[in-house]
């Protein structure tokens, strides 16, 4: 018999959507990747829920690729999470292969997907939906489909700051990684780092792992109508000028020693600057509030929780700086963002941050406030560096852009459906 020559790819998109942090634009934008970028022989069933449905077939009416869109069944009507958390206290106390999780939500899933007749299904974000971004669900226990199937794994950083993960998150996170590792056939990060994390942590066999880098590419915005730029001039009118994070308030997005930075500057000649944080709002949100009223900084700060993409984009293009303090990061999207706008921007020196930026000039060691002062009021106070810093971000992007950012996503495909 000949070798098959057309192959059907479920990717599940799930609620994928800007504001619950980067992992929503980072399966879309992969999506547009795929879909724009387009190799012979693929037909692509994208699995989402109905609150992503309009975004992806803005995607699909775009592209050159086939693709349809299937809706996933809604889980069952009881609070799914406390389910989750219970399962996970049994599982730390009895160790057992199904813990408290909701198995008949997992056959309805497994099911619906079995009768989908995929010959691959790639999870580039969590499965069922939980409140806490903290909790990764790649795919879910248990759920052992007839097609092999791929998982994007984004980071295992609950192993390198536990301080910043209650006892359950850990053990989830724990379950989950290990279960999503090891049941997947091929596991996809965008950094040799996680590759390294995962070999370390999981002994994870090498040969499952691929590279496969961010699709810059594919990072978009929409342009503001003048009726919402009109608004957001208002709006952000007693803001100016202003440092930009785009960024939930997780501790280890290090907000705090931003603020600390933001004191500095405002006391050693900035003291008109001002702080917007965008980012959907979490439990962390009132700690950072409260250390910005004791430094001093009532009126200086603005937490907008999630905004609108072109908001966003509108608070990059006004920005005086983006600034990225994070203590670890897979892959900034900010700072991505930021340099595929023509933004000045700067970012802590840790793991793939340096190598993205692609100058030392611009980062800074998130631990150190007064190296992070002292690199903002500089960017700030010397126009030639700003001018410098914008054009390097543009050189990066345009060598960003050349990448075939697709080709490692079909060539991870045919390792799994090459010889059906």
């Amino acid at each position: 018999m000949g070798r098959r020559e057309k192959f059907r790819a479920g990717f599940w998109l799930g609620h994928a959507s800007p504001r619950h942090g980067g992992v929503g634009p980072y399966a879309l934008r992969t999506l547009r990747a795929l879909l724009s970028e387009p190799e012979p022989g693929w037909h692509f069933t994208l699995l989402c829920h109905d609150e992503t449905r309009e975004a992806v077939r803005e995607i699909v009416a775009a592209s050159r690729q086939p693709a349809e869109v299937q809706l996933i069944p809604a889980p069952c009507p009881v609070k799914f999470w406390r389910r989750q958390l219970r399962g996970a206290a049994r599982v730390v106390e009895t160790p057992s292969p199904a813990g408290g999780f909701d198995l008949a939500h997992q056959n309805t899933l497994r099911r619906w997907l079995d009768g989908l007749h995929l010959d691959l299904a790639h999870f580039p974000t969590p499965t069922p939906p939980h409140p806490d971004g903290h909790v990764p669900y790649h795919v879910p226990p248990l759920l052992r489909l007839k097609a092999p199937h791929v998982v994007t794994v984004h980071d295992a950083q609950e192993l390198r700051f536990p301080e910043y993960f209650s006892p359950a998150q850990r053990a989830i996170r724990a379950m989950h990684h290990w279960q999503a590792l090891d049941q997947a056939h091929k596991i996809i990060v965008s950094y040799e780092h996680v590759k390294a994390d995962l070999l370390k942590y999981f002994r994870t066999p090498p040969e499952k792992i691929h590279v496969c880098p961010i699709p810059f590419a594919s990072i978009r915005w929409p342009e503001p109508t003048a009726a919402e730029a009109a608004r957001y001039d208002e709006k952000y009118k007693p803001w100016r000028p202003f440092l930009l994070y785009a960024a939930q308030t997780w501790p280890h997005k290090n907000h705090a020693r931003l603020l600390k930075a933001l004191q500095i500057v405002r006391q050693t000649g900035e003291p008109d600057l001002r702080l917007i944080c965008t980012g959907q709002e979490n439990e962390h949100q009132p700690g950072v509030l409260a250390r910005a009223e004791e430094l001093g900084l009532r009126g200086a700060v603005l937490l907008t929780g999630a905004v609108p993409e072109a908001e966003l984009a509108w608070l990059y293009r006004n920005t005086a700086l983006v600034v990225v303090p994070t203590e670890y990061e897979a892959g900034s999207f900010p700072v991505l963002e930021a340099m595929a706008l023509g933004v000045p921007v700067i970012c802590s020196d840790v793991t793939s941050l340096p190598e993205a930026i692609g100058d030392r000039r611009f980062v800074f060691n998130p631990y150190d406030v007064e190296a992070m002062a002292a690199l903002i009021r500089r960017m700030l106070a010397d126009a030639p560096l700003r001018a410098e810093n914008v054009a390097n971000g543009a050189r990066r992007a345009a060598d960003l852009r050349c990448v075939n950012a697709a080709a490692p996503f079909y060539a991870t495909y045919r390792s799994l459906v090459g010889s059906a």
